[in-house]
């Protein structure tokens, strides 16, 4: 049951801005032609063609108009990089019933079906939601092997740059760690910290050699006295020493980083992995 719900809430490339409209009407011209529903069966290869061609048209046409009054109606929803495998199944159940509607009208505008509009809209809708279906996992499956082949090669081709670099440490002031009572505990060199750990009402520090400093505070105060760029806040319980990261890895959904001098893999949350891979390219 986890698996399938971190499935549904993995990240999804969002590409509703024309990719995926188009790639949904060359499946759904596919299926028509070969699965032949709505009499299509009885129809010779050319007329067959042109009308899948048509309510293939039909169909990126209305995901076009769909996304456009949709993002534009609710805009924090449509944030690509919010955007996950759980919403893009949900907004492609509500375009497949429109869709449907869409093409119903074609069919009896261009009337390819002698049938009644009603009994017609009845009769596509149905049809397309079991197309719909199809066409959606199909497509949702492509576009996460996409995605995931497209990540991993950025993720790499960063990890050479990582093994690579060399990383100047310019800031040479010890650092005075303050208790939340503002009382002085210990001073240490920022550039001997390879991470930090929130742990309830206590920091700990990992040093170079396995050293560990413990000191009763917030994160968010320990950090606000370390070098500024060169400390960065991966996950609500982590702080990292970004000229120490030699590595991220892809961890299920989300990331983690490994640091010189230390074994530890250190998760970064999915809103802070956007922001960390921007800086570490810069």
């Amino acid at each position: 049951m986890d698996t399938i719900l971190s499935f549904f809430r993995k990240p999804h490339p969002f590409n509703y801005k024309g990719n995926s409209s188009v790639a949904s009407g060359l499946i759904i011209t596919f299926l028509l032609f070969t699965l032949q529903p709505f009499g299509f069966s009885e129809l010779d290869f050319f007329p067959r063609l042109w009308k899948s061609v048509i309510m293939g048209l039909t169909t990126t046409v209305t995901l076009l108009v769909s996304y456009t009054l949709c993002a534009k109606a609710l805009p924090q929803t449509f944030k690509n990089k919010q955007w996950l495998v759980w919403k893009d199944l949900t907004f492609s159940a509500f375009n497949v019933l429109l869709i449907g509607i869409a093409n119903s009208l074609v069919i009896y505008w261009l009337k390819l079906s002698s049938a009644e509009l009603s009994p017609l809209i009845i009769n596509v809708v149905s049809h397309t939601i079991l197309i719909g279906i199809v066409a959606s996992f199909l497509l949702l499956f492509i576009e996460q092997s996409f995605h995931l082949r497209s990540e991993l090669a950025s993720l790499q081709k960063l990890n050479d740059q990582l093994e690579v670099r060399k990383v100047e440490n310019p800031y040479s002031q010890m650092v005075t760690f303050l208790s939340e009572k503002g009382k002085p505990e210990f001073r240490l060199d920022p550039n001997e910290i390879i991470f930090l750990k929130s742990e309830g009402n206590y920091v700990e520090v990992f040093l170079e050699g396995d050293g560990k400093e413990l000191l009763r505070n917030r994160l968010k105060v320990v950090a606000s006295l370390l070098p500024e760029g060169q400390f960065f806040q991966c996950h609500r319980s982590y702080l990292v020493n970004t000229h120490r990261i030699s590595r991220i890895n892809r961890a299920s959904r989300d990331y983690e980083v490994m640091l010189k001098g230390s074994d530890k893999s250190i998760p970064v949350s999915r809103a802070k992995a956007d922001p960390l891979i921007e800086l570490l390219k810069a």
